[in-house]
């Protein structure tokens, strides 16, 4: 089995990638539904541009943990064409997003036989996927979301098999010194 490089810049663009582009797609979908409906294109546009952040930051976490599981098990099925991934991104995601949801909403009622703070201890973590909570609400209940978080899947896994197939291409030899002669 072939070694990762986990160098930190390469793992960092990886992971950028994953997060701008599922945001990106994420944000541009759901906003373009409700948004264009008010008739203003400048309004659309200055919203779209004020929200970009608030996605970022609502959906940093479950994008990343989407393109952890994506490359893992992209590596070990051994996915090479961007068909692939984008037919593995297009189930990914909405089971992320379903699975985080019903695991919340779970964990969210008390349980008398688990102990308050193990429970709590479980909950406050998830908080940290409120983007995946909260488009859970509509991935759970409508079929409608389920087609827009697989292409938004599909589409960022392909994007992430760019970047992995580039991160795996053999990177040139440093530059090195010949040692002096005197």
């Amino acid at each position: 089995m072939a070694s990762l490089d986990t160098s930190p810049n390469r793992n960092g663009v990886y992971y950028l990638a994953a997060v701008l582009t599922a945001c990106l797609l994420g944000e541009a979908i759901f906003w373009g539904a409700s948004d264009f409906s008010s008739g203003s294109l400048l309004r659309a546009v200055l919203s779209f541009l004020y929200l970009f952040p608030v996605s970022v930051l609502v959906g940093w976490l479950t994008a990343v943990l989407f393109a952890f599981v994506l490359r893992r098990t992209a590596t070990a099925l051994r996915l090479v064409d961007g068909w692939q991934w984008s037919f593995a991104g297009a189930v990914f995601a909405p089971a992320l997003v379903a699975s985080i949801y019903v695991l919340f909403r779970a964990l969210e009622r008390p349980v008398n036989s688990i102990p308050q703070p193990i429970v709590q201890f479980i909950i406050a973590p998830l908080g940290l996927f409120v983007g995946a909570i909260a488009l859970g609400e509509f991935v759970v209940q409508s079929i409608a979301a389920l087609v827009v978080m697989s292409t938004a899947g599909a589409v960022t896994a392909l994007v992430l098999q760019r970047v992995h197939r580039r991160r795996r291409q053999k990177a040139p030899a440093p530059f090195t010194a010949s040692p002096r002669r005197s």
